[in-house]
């Protein structure tokens, strides 16, 4: 009400003096760099107003003169946002990108305006005509501390289909504890059976807030709740027998509790605080890791303001299982010379060994690393260029959608690794004592390691003609460095060399997605490749396998599943995705398919079970409806078509996985793989 009291009283000033009557544009805001003088133009040409004539007695103006015409200026427009300006001229899938940016804009205080917003030379001379009225603006104490909320719900429904490929040991997933497959003795009490599927459902919110205590300092962290619980695991009440007495229970599911919160109930990902000064910007705590691709250091999925803006998705990798995540000390800076890259150092704390936690009431009251020798510190500099602050990521849309300018985006990471002495990895030999921390003693050994790794990463978005875009991205990684003792005191010297690459090139067109992903994972001195179980056998090398990190996904099956990410292989994804036009006011909402076909070879052969060359193909589809990071519903399937890698063979040395004793019968002979399956369905909200 008062709002509209000094609006009418502004009029009645303005008709009283003699000025021209002017309209109000509610919504938008009014441009700080409004000039203030030439209050009444056309009073200063001599043109009388109609403010203070009735309207019955007005007489009709005389027509204006041909030269007189050109001179007139237009009159004032009412002020209009994108969606109203431009959306008649886009795509479904231009529209739901704005729609999107303006969603993530909403997030932060300030809303960056586009250049299409911006008023014209003739707008701006217009709108000194009217007085305007700009509120104050609110202080920052009344604003800070400012909470910031992003996380995501998911739950995956599931059928997985012979993912042990009946070739009993070389899948690190077992069959069905009533299969045949693992033999009539295994499973004295029933008649096994020829099952191979395996059905369930299982469930995690992830929780992202940031603090922000003023805009400059915030602290942040990720939080993950019932992470990946199989639905039905924790029933409440009857438990002398699993499966067994529970049929005769209605208690439902138990309560989360701090007797059960150990089970994965809460799991703190992330951690950390973050400070922008006018020398750069402090970060220290728990801090999720992510560089270029996410083939080494992967994040998770974590919600990124500028992914939201640039390609509509602030949440990727929604399907991810796991997330890396350092404890370090870093600084970030602009480069202070040429302004043209950013500097980055951090000092990680990769192991530190064990600490005392207080648990003798230590007398320098805090807990402490109880030597310095056995921690594997990690300094790394790293020095890029990409869009980071809120200035940077808007010319970065910009510069994509508006002026169709092709964009670079570059980076360069160097880690130096070293650990001097390790921990002796045979318990028996050890002498380690449990649970007293400052007292514990345990036998160390000189293993004298050192590493260095190099990562190097491009991406290049090239805006084309007829509405296409195209994103190159590429990766390159390299570890070496050596070792004294690789596997505990009777350990042996050798060299570390792994090499790594991947590649990846996509074609926007409106609604429709293309690309292509290929790579290779080597390393030196490999003896077996696969699933991460294939580490805890006696004669495996550690770090003679160089393995993507498990949320970098290219398939379903057999790699996510089955090998626990690319190792000892040059794959290739084909893949393409289609969101079907939907002509509705709400353009944040698709309908679409997407198609994934992959396959894939070892590098070394010998390094796997059937000591053969093809790993297989695999074909996924998928049926989704989307409301870009709001909701997602999305039902699928793939095929696996295995390969000879997979073969069990009767004089191999390849270990059989999960163990040896799971199955009757699985070194006698050689067992061919089958074909394995999936049907999937699941849902993601998102905020």
């Amino acid at each position: 009400m008062q709002r509209h009291v000094k609006k009418l009283a502004l009029v009645l000033a303005a008709s009283t003096l003699g000025f021209p009557a002017f309209s109000w544009a509610q919504d938008a805001p009014a441009p700080a760099e409004t000039p203030e003088t030439d209050a009444a133009p056309n009073a200063a040409q001599g043109e009388s107003t109609s403010a203070n004539v009735p309207a019955d007695t007005q007489t009709p103006a005389p027509a204006a003169s041909a030269d007189a015409a050109d001179k007139t200026e237009p009159a004032p427009q009412p002020a209009q946002s994108i969606p109203d300006t431009l959306a008649s001229k886009r795509t479904s899938q231009e529209a739901r990108k704005e729609a999107m940016r303006g969603l993530a804009n909403s997030y932060s205080p300030e809303a960056v305006q586009p250049a299409a917003q911006k008023n014209t030379a003739a707008q701006t001379a217009d709108s000194a005509i009217a007085p305007r009225f700009i509120p104050a603006a609110p202080k920052t104490s009344e604003r800070m501390p400012r909470f910031e909320h992003h996380g995501y719900f998911r739950t995956r429904l599931n059928a997985f289909g012979n993912y042990d490929l009946s070739t009993r040991g070389t899948s690190p997933v077992a069959a069905p504890l009533d299969s045949e497959d693992r033999g009539a003795s295994q499973q004295e009490n029933i008649a096994a059976s020829d099952t191979d599927a395996l059905l369930g459902a299982n469930m995690r919110f992830r929780y992202s807030p940031t603090v922000h205590i003023t805009e400059s300092v915030r602290v942040a962290g990720s939080f993950d709740i019932m992470d990946n619980f199989v639905l039905g695991t924790t029933p409440n009440g009857l438990r002398t027998n699993w499966g067994a007495n529970e049929f005769f229970s209605f208690n439902g599911a138990e309560p989360v509790n701090t007797e059960t919160i150990g089970r994965n109930a809460l799991t703190v990902k992330a951690l950390y605080g973050e400070a922008d000064t006018i020398i750069g910007t402090f970060k220290a705590g728990r801090v999720p890791a992510h560089w270029g691709l996410g083939i080494i250091y992967n994040d998770g999925g974590v919600y990124k303001r500028d992914q939201q803006i640039i390609e509509g998705k602030g949440w990727k990798c929604l399907d991810c299982d796991s997330s890396d995540a350092v404890d370090r000390v870093e600084y970030r800076i602009r480069d202070p010379f040429l302004d043209i890259l950013y500097l980055d150092f951090s000092w990680d704390f990769v192991n530190s060994g064990l600490a005392s936690y207080n648990l003798q009431q230590d007398s320098i009251g805090q807990a402490f690393d109880l030597t310095d020798n056995d921690d594997v510190l990690q300094f790394t500099l790293s020095i890029f260029d990409r869009p980071i602050s809120r200035q940077e990521i808007d010319e970065r849309y910009r510069a994509l959608f508006e002026t169709k300018t092709w964009t670079a985006d570059w980076g360069l990471l160097f880690s130096y690794r070293k650990q001097s002495l390790a921990v002796e990895t045979d318990t028996a030999k050890s002498g380690m004592t449990s649970g007293d921390g400052a007292a514990a003693t345990y036998d160390l050994y000189d293993k004298d390691a050192t590493a260095y790794i190099v990562d190097l990463w491009g991406r290049f978005f090239v805006p084309c003609p007829h509405d296409v875009t195209l994103r190159l991205e590429a990766e390159l990684v390299g570890a070496f460095g050596s070792v004294t003792r690789d596997n505990g005191d009777e350990g042996s010297a050798r060299d570390i060399l792994q090499i790594g690459a991947a590649l990846e090139a996509e074609v926007w067109w409106k609604d429709l997605i293309a690309g292509a992903k290929t790579g290779v994972a080597w390393a030196d001195n490999m003896v077996y490749s696969g699933h991460q179980l294939i580490e805890k056998v006696d004669d495996f090398k550690m770090g003679s396998l160089l393995r993507f990190d498990p949320n970098y996904m290219v398939d379903e099956i057999m790699f996510s599943e089955l090998m626990g990410g690319i190792n000892n292989a040059w794959y290739l994804n084909l893949y393409g995705e289609y969101k079907f036009p939907i002509t509705m006011p709400q353009m944040t909402m698709a309908l679409g398919a997407r198609l994934d076909l992959t396959t894939a070879v070892p590098i070394v052969k010998e390094a796997t079970p059937g000591d053969a060359s093809w790993y297989g193909f695999e074909g996924d589809i998928k049926l989704f409806y989307d409301e870009s990071d709001r909701f997602r519903f999305e039902i699928g399937a793939g095929l696996f078509v295995p390969g000879n890698a997979w073969t069990n063979r009767a004089k191999s040395n390849y270990p059989i996985l999960p163990s040896q004793s799971v199955y009757e019968d699985s070194t006698s002979k050689d067992y061919d793989p089958e074909l394995a399956w999936n049907v999937v369905a699941n849902l993601y909200f998102m905020f």
